[in-house]
């Protein structure tokens, strides 16, 4: 379908921005980054159906046990060298993992088998009963310029005692923060294959960048803030940047300190 060969597009335009999986809504989002954020959605949406229609006929129980990265391996061999795989059919060149054994008397191609799965993936990013974070759903319209990564892909900070201290804020950003990222990048959040379920599973919690000089400077950001107060300015003031892998200078030596101090406290013994 034109949906289809759209979305398909899409994919084979994002080699051009090096596959980067930006989100598509934080800060000024060019042209080429809402395309390639389209692209990370459409991508992320086609894996979970993709490992359904080629591995469930066989049974695949066990396998959203192994871990992203045996999982992504078994991908790259499945698409790339199946001939070092125990399933590789000589004869055919191919996988015979990519036949769907519950029609008999076809035998489905591994070209017929990404196309049905591209196909479901458009299918459910444009479904309107399925909508957002909450419901695992996708974008609800079938409009791909409005097909940003970072509606789907989020991240919440929750907390401990109560959701109303959760960061960021229910009022401010009720889905959590917008992340760019996935199973496959540097700076990957997990999001997994299996289930169209793509918020933040893991990442990093703290990120800092040292400059060895005579005198070491670095920069620093954590998922939150310096405080666990919430009623205090720098209980999430660090996440915003973090959210957008931002990292300010931070104050190291004594200097700097006591130059970039707020407030001082003072520890006062009391006498008996």
């Amino acid at each position: 379908t034109p949906e289809v060969q759209a979305a398909a597009d899409l994919l084979a335009d994002w080699a051009a921005t090096n596959y980067e999986a930006h989100d598509g809504v934080l800060g000024e989002v060019s042209d080429a980054m809402a395309k390639s954020s389209a692209a990370t959605a459409i991508f992320n949406a086609f894996l979970p159906n993709l490992l359904t229609n080629a591995l469930k006929d066989e049974g695949y129980v066990g396998i959203d046990r192994l871990g992203n990265t045996t999982v992504g391996r078994f991908l790259f061999r499945l698409f790339t060298k199946p001939e070092t795989m125990a399933s590789y059919d000589a004869d055919n060149g191919v996988s015979p993992l990519w036949d769907d054994l519950t029609t008999e008397g076809v035998v489905e191609t591994k070209e017929e088998i990404i196309a049905k799965s591209l196909s479901q993936a458009v299918a459910f990013l444009k479904d309107p009963a399925k909508v957002g974070v909450a419901a695992a759903g996708g974008f609800g319209t079938a409009d791909m310029t409005q097909w940003r990564w970072g509606k789907l892909h989020t991240v919440k900070l929750k907390h401990n005692v109560s959701p109303v201290f959760d960061i960021p804020a229910v009022d401010v950003l009720p889905d959590g923060f917008p992340r760019g990222g996935d199973n496959f990048t540097v700076d990957a959040p997990n999001p997994g294959f299996f289930d169209t379920n793509f918020t933040y599973a893991s990442g990093a919690a703290i990120r800092n960048v040292y400059d060895m000089k005579d005198v070491v400077t670095f920069n620093g950001v954590i998922p939150g803030g310096q405080s666990e107060n919430p009623q205090r300015p720098h209980y999430n003031d660090d996440a915003f940047l973090w959210a957008k892998n931002e990292a300010p200078p931070v104050a190291f030596t004594v200097q700097d300190v006591l130059a970039a101090k707020e407030r001082t406290v003072d520890f006062i013994k009391k006498s008996n």
